[in-house]
């Protein structure tokens, strides 16, 4: 097994909003002068699909809600273990980064992600939409996640290709 090498970290504390997509992206094109990128991976730890990053690549707009920006630089992109993640908001996404020209083949979804299910939005849009939700599920999502009864990525309709095998090494 190859070691972790280096670790940076991209945190928000100020509820979003921050330019975490943008920062990260920046950091992304970082590379080194006997491979192509600095980073193995980068890595999404948590959240769900109701954040939004604009990533201005190539001279391209992409909207970003759940995948990594890695992925524009050829980089294995997680989502990581403590996200949740709406199937059908994912394969949008997906379908919006290939047909920009960018190998979605490198989005990885940690095996114990929790999958954000139609019974959640409907609950968030009728229970919780007067709060000021995004009504996408995040909230009952992270209820179950934490109750242990959710339903997990490994578990999932998602394609199995886009399940990541848990190695993590390098940058």
């Amino acid at each position: 097994m190859k070691p972790v090498k280096n670790v940076d970290v991209v945190y928000g504390a100020s509820w979003g909003d921050e330019g975490k997509g943008k920062i990260t992206h920046v950091l992304a094109s970082k590379k080194t002068h006997n491979r192509k990128n600095y980073y193995n991976f980068v890595c999404r730890f948590n959240g769900g699909s109701n954040a939004g990053h604009t990533i201005y690549h190539n001279g391209r707009r992409f909207a970003t809600h759940i995948v990594p920006s890695g992925v524009f630089y050829g980089i294995t992109s997680v989502i990581g273990p403590n996200c949740v993640v709406n199937i059908n908001s994912f394969y949008k996404e997906v379908e919006q980064l290939k047909s920009g020209g960018v190998d979605t083949s490198l989005i990885k979804i940690h095996p114990l992600a929790h999958i954000v299910t139609d019974e959640h939005i409907e609950e968030d849009k009728a229970k919780l939409g007067h709060l000021g939700t995004t009504s996408q599920g995040i909230a009952p999502a992270y209820r179950d996640k934490y109750a242990r009864k959710g339903l997990l990525a490994k578990d999932s309709t998602i394609d199995k290709s886009y399940i990541l095998d848990e190695s993590l090494y390098g940058n």
